[in-house]
């Protein structure tokens, strides 16, 4: 026997939609059908379950009595199609042609706003026609895609949303498509002195995290104010992450680009593997702009020339004369022993608030003979204009040779020390004292000096 539904009415207590094809007066209240409760471990804080109200008539339109077995679908389509959701062979107990049952909807995740439809199926008979809209209640209306929420509401918000799980999101927004431009979250103020978006964290993590493997993982832009502004009390302000492209870009026509202020750490801290850890550009302005110290860990090299070597005592027999490139020939003269000479060297004891560390001397120099060679080494920091006031960093008094007719020092030799007592330079004090004394063979023997080179580097 042929049955068919006069008419079904479909109450979804969650998701608040509600179908309603006709309804009938002076009828009995329908049956409820039992329904089994989801496993412990298929509910959140909502139910599944989706009543359906309805009432059921045999092929001449008489109400039918007893246990029925009824399927449920949900469909994009009126017609064709796959079903996107279904439950089925539910055991329905019909009273005068009224029914009153529940669709389980565990996982289905068709209700998302969009027009749906749902097709019935009464025992073996063929999914009855036509299928029946599911429409939407006036407040789930505005829940729909496209819809807007609008209001005034003081400091409170119009949307608010909590997950309390240990491992929730409170909000996650993507953007699907795999071309154009689109964005997973857009946030704009109107007010000068207002935020497109702001984020904050009082559990002392983090208020904004952005994180993209093959591009920008952070991008703000602003015409006239800030194109990001953040603060925290002990932490990092802002931290970014990139593979491949830039953590932060930050454009501002006319406004600070990244503008970072920090009470006791970096103002703003770049890392980078193979990239800029930290790149500025402007067009007219300050590329980087610091008011404070600004640190590097990347070392500074500066270089002495050897041309600028002086006699240590200017009534010594000592010869000194330029070569072509830079350096110095030392000849030793007609008096025999060591002969000394001094280099100089003034150089900024602070850049950008940081106190210089000499943490190495490089000598570049070679020989004429076995017996010409570097036999004293000395390297000090003056303490003040007095003959005692200077503080010794380097002295070494091991003979060190660089014959270069000898395989391997044809192109000369680096005699290198590393640094570490009395190197640091203060904004009192950046002159420092280079002394060499060389060994020589003979009246005509030279070393010559091609130069020296300082490591540099800056502390807090």
């Amino acid at each position: 026997m042929t049955k068919r539904v006069i008419f079904v009415i479909i109450g979804c207590l969650a998701l608040l939609i509600t179908l309603t094809l006709s309804i009938s007066s002076g009828l009995a209240g329908p049956v409820t059908s039992e329904r089994v409760p989801n496993a412990p471990e298929e509910v959140d804080s909502h139910s599944s379950f989706i009543p359906v109200q309805g009432r059921l008539t045999n092929a001449s339109g008489n109400p039918l009595d007893g246990t029925y077995t009824i399927s449920f679908r949900i469909y994009s389509v009126y017609s064709g199609g796959t079903a996107l959701c279904e439950d089925l062979d539910n055991s329905v107990t019909v009273d005068n042609g009224l029914f009153y049952a529940y669709m389980s909807m565990t996982g289905c995740s068709a209700f998302d706003g969009r027009q749906l439809y749902l097709g019935i199926q009464v025992e073996d008979d063929a999914e009855m026609t036509p299928r029946q809209f599911i429409d939407n209640v006036p407040y789930a209306y505005g829940l729909r895609p496209g819809a807007v929420i609008s209001d005034t509401i003081g400091n409170d918000a119009i949307l608010h949303i909590e997950n309390w799980a240990g491992t929730g999101r409170g909000l996650r927004s993507y953007a699907m498509s795999e071309t154009g431009v689109n964005y997973g979250m857009v946030g704009a103020s109107r007010s000068p002195d207002g935020y497109g978006g702001f984020f904050y964290n009082n559990g002392g993590g983090v208020g904004l995290w952005a994180n993209n493997t093959t591009d920008t993982a952070l991008l703000a832009t602003s015409v006239d104010g800030y194109g990001i502004e953040a603060s925290s009390e002990n932490g990092v302000a802002i931290f970014a992450s990139s593979i491949d492209d830039a953590g932060v870009w930050a454009i501002s026509t006319n406004g600070d680009a990244v503008h970072g202020a920090s009470g006791s750490g970096p103002g703003v801290f770049g890392y980078s593997i193979n990239g800029s850890g930290v790149y500025a550009e402007s067009m007219t302005g300050v590329a980087i702009e610091a008011n404070g110290i600004i640190a590097s860990s990347a070392p500074t090299y500066l270089w002495i020339s050897g041309s600028d070597v002086v006699r240590w005592n200017p009534n010594d027999s000592t010869f000194i004369f330029m070569d072509s490139n830079g350096g110095a020939y030392v000849e030793r003269g007609a008096t025999a022993g060591v002969k000394y000479v001094a280099l100089p060297v003034t150089i900024p004891g602070v850049l950008y608030g940081q106190n210089a560390r000499i943490t190495e001397i490089a000598i570049y120099f070679s020989a004429e003979t076995e017996f010409d060679g570097i036999t004293d080494v000395r390297l000090r920091l003056q303490d003040g204009v007095c003959p005692t006031c200077f503080l010794d960093i380097l002295h070494d008094t091991a003979d060190h040779g660089c014959e270069y007719i000898l395989p391997g020092n044809e192109d000369g030799c680096v005699l290198t020390f590393d640094l570490t007592t009395n190197n640091v330079l203060t904004d009192i004090s950046g002159v420092l004292h280079i002394g060499l004394g060389f060994n020589f063979g003979g009246v005509d023997t030279y070393v010559q000096v091609g130069g020296v080179r300082l490591t540099v580097e800056y502390q807090d």
